[in-house]
């Protein structure tokens, strides 16, 4: 609770918002980080190798590093690579070789006077919600993250009043029911799609709930 961000304070930029955090354990590999100042909105997801303990000690490492590279003025992807970089510096292992901390990550960059939302990924999809759901694929970092960092560029969308942005780390679509089968990307999007691409508690939580039951 003292690492993580207000959430409600950091979407206040927003004329709609829905937040959704459920760790495997007490703690876990997911985290969340937002900024704000006069003319941004930073939000980023993460998800950090490992669950419970061991993913926790990758994320507050992340989310150290983020506070130190972060600049204001700097682009998504440029602010990655840094977080990279650090990361590397950081371990005794070269993550090429051992098992190392790796981190998919979603950073947006959200301009409040414009309403322009840049952002980049290496790992994370996002989704755009309006009159329908468009997916916005990255590559998965998991076993070339040099190559990756290396590519990703930050790009730009321009909002409208009835948009929507939807990400989620692979948590939420690798959840398995009660009979063992995972939710999948089409299964997550499926109560959004029913709803006229409401994205809310009715079509995220509440469906997820009941796909996971006992």
């Amino acid at each position: 609770n003292l690492l993580f961000p207000s959430m409600s304070k950091a979407l206040e930029s927003f004329s709609e918002n829905y937040f959704y955090y459920q760790p495997k354990d007490v703690v876990g590999g997911d985290f969340y980080w937002a900024k704000s100042t006069k003319d941004y909105q930073w939000l980023i997801i993460g998800d950090c190798t490992g669950h419970s303990v061991e993913g926790a000690l990758g994320s507050v490492s992340v989310m150290s590093i983020l506070n130190q590279v972060y600049d204001p003025e700097i682009a998504p992807h440029l602010l990655i690579k840094a977080l990279h970089s650090s990361l590397n510096d950081i371990q005794e292992q070269d993550i090429n070789i051992g098992y190392g901390i790796g981190c998919e990550i979603m950073v947006m960059k959200y301009h409040k006077k414009t309403k322009t939302l840049q952002y980049s990924s290496n790992g994370l999809s996002m989704y755009l919600v309006n009159d329908k759901i468009k997916k916005f694929k990255t590559k998965s970092s998991s076993f070339a993250p040099e190559r990756v960092i290396k590519y990703i560029r930050t790009r730009s969308l321009q909002l409208n009043s009835n948009d929507a942005i939807f990400t989620c780390s692979d948590g939420l679509a690798d959840q398995q029911g009660h009979d063992g089968k995972k939710l999948k990307v089409k299964g997550m999007l499926q109560p959004i799609r029913e709803r006229n691409n409401e994205v809310s508690k009715e079509t995220v939580e509440i469906p997820l709930n009941k796909w996971k039951g006992k």
